[in-house]
């Protein structure tokens, strides 16, 4: 399978050069920006002293003081300002500049293999998991995207929420919100158990010490397509016990995400809706045996 989408109301870029901009960034994120070389990337949060979500991005190293951040963009989370209010709150003196990519360039989003390429006005990032399949982020001129990507199969946002919710992966505005912690949505990628402080970090390492978050992200099967996101959960005895956070029709049976106590998270347990219809538990987001 080969597909592409123009993403352009779901991704954002910041470009960044300065020598004091990575040293920021390892004081107030998760990741230890630090290890980044030339060339490679990091996923990161950046956390409330609560050790709630804020934002959460990606960053590649272009340089030796240049870097790309990719955002992805939601309605009613957006990552980029919540990045750039906070980076405001916590710079002083740090030497640094942030501009947006130029106008002439577009972005698309891939699934599947790609070929090979050696193209210096290119950016491409690697995306995470939630598709089930590799996908990758491209930022380049239109031209010479579409001489690379040109037989990549137009596809549809609602299809690609499908692919993540069958996937059981965490989305920024969905599961990944200012009420969830990293651990909660069982996402230990780019947080350093070993870099030292930053906001949020002894509420990170209290829960991992105590082994688990009070609720957990888990995949649901719905018997009916009408409940949405927000629905209430609720166990056999009618005592509410989570929420719905995404929901996908595309197929029947309807997929969904969403938090329940850990009390309550097992395979195969039935829930009950706010709707009046029912759901069984199909998989739980739990957090990796190893940071």
């Amino acid at each position: 399978m080969q597909l592409r989408l123009d993403p352009r109301d779901h991704w954002s870029w910041i470009d960044a050069t300065g020598k004091d901009f990575g040293d920021l960034l390892h004081r107030i994120a998760t990741a230890d920006f630090r290890k980044i070389t030339v060339g490679k990337q990091l996923p990161s949060f950046l956390l409330t002293a609560s050790g709630k979500i804020q934002t959460q991005w990606t960053t590649l190293c272009t340089g030796a003081e240049s870097w790309v951040l990719g955002f992805e963009e939601r309605e009613g989370f957006q990552a980029k300002k919540r990045f750039l209010d906070t980076l405001e709150f916590y710079t002083f003196a740090e030497k640094y500049r942030m501009e947006p990519p130029s106008n002439e360039h577009q972005t698309l989003w891939t699934l599947g293999n790609v070929p090979s390429l050696d193209a210096p006005e290119l950016i491409q990032m690697a995306g995470d998991s939630r598709f089930g399949e590799k996908w990758t982020i491209w930022r380049g001129p239109p031209t010479l995207l579409q001489s690379i990507l040109g037989t990549f199969t137009e596809t549809t946002w609602e299809y690609l929420e499908h692919l993540r919710i069958q996937s059981g992966y965490p989305a920024l505005g969905k599961e990944l919100t200012e009420d969830a912690t990293p651990l909660d949505v069982g996402d230990l990628r780019g947080i350093s158990i070993s870099k030292g402080c930053y906001p949020g970090q002894e509420v990170i390492e209290r829960t991992l010490a105590k082994g688990s978050p009070a609720k957990k992200l888990v995949q649901l099967q719905l018997s009916a397509s009408t409940s949405e996101s927000g629905s209430e959960l609720f166990d056999e005895n009618q005592e509410r016990i989570g929420t719905i956070t995404s929901v996908s029709t595309f197929s029947q049976p309807a997929l969904a995400l969403g938090f329940v106590k850990k009390t309550h998270a097992k395979i195969g347990a039935q829930v009950r809706l706010a709707s009046g219809g029912t759901g069984q538990i199909l998989s739980i987001r739990e957090l990796p045996q190893s940071p």
